[in-house]
């Protein structure tokens, strides 16, 4: 046994455990602690790694702060999963107080968030995954992948591509009115 995780397979080259206290992929938690770097994350979840179902470590990195929550009693939030892809995550979330939607994803900055359709910062939790503050009831809650190099890339590929063909064209132009006609 480690850590309380029981070993339910070993091989010569693996040993699998299982951990019954995992969270799901995407879940609702009530509030959150605001700590300014990394180094203040990883120590905050190491002082409390039992209480994450509870209360999420944030690292704000440029973004506003969330919202205060309100207070009203957390009675639950559930969080469905409606649809899963490399680019676009579609969640719907139920809550019955503000709170925030944590998906067990790794956080990356390509990704964006909209709440209901408009835009909503998506925060650095526990150090690795992303989470979005939402409000209590019933909200749609959509991930999508755009990050900037992709964007920039994609840009300047299209304008080589222009700047060859607008050559391309020059070179056969001047050629035909340069020719030798037999």
């Amino acid at each position: 046994m480690v850590d309380g995780l029981q070993l339910v397979h070993e091989s010569a080259s693996a040993r699998i455990y299982l951990n019954e206290g995992y969270y799901p992929r995407a879940y609702a938690v009530p509030s959150a602690q605001i700590v300014a770097n990394e180094t203040e994350a990883l120590l905050a979840l190491q002082a409390r790694p039992h209480t994450l179902g509870q209360t999420i470590i944030l690292e704000l990195e440029g973004q506003p702060a969330p919202p205060a929550t309100s207070g009203e009693r957390w009675a639950g939030g559930e969080v469905l999963i409606e649809a899963y892809g490399l680019n676009e995550v579609r969640l719907t979330a139920v809550m019955s107080a503000a709170g925030f939607v944590v998906l067990s994803d790794t956080y990356y900055p390509g990704w964006q968030a909209t709440l209901n359709g408009q835009p909503t910062p998506i925060y650095r939790a526990n150090s690795i995954v992303r989470a979005v503050f939402v409000p209590a009831g019933e909200h749609e809650l959509i991930f999508t992948f755009w990050p900037a190099d992709f964007v920039i890339g994609a840009v300047a590929a299209t304008m080589g591509l222009g700047v060859v063909l607008i050559g391309l064209l020059v070179a056969v132009y001047t050629y035909s009115r340069h020719s030798v006609r037999l």
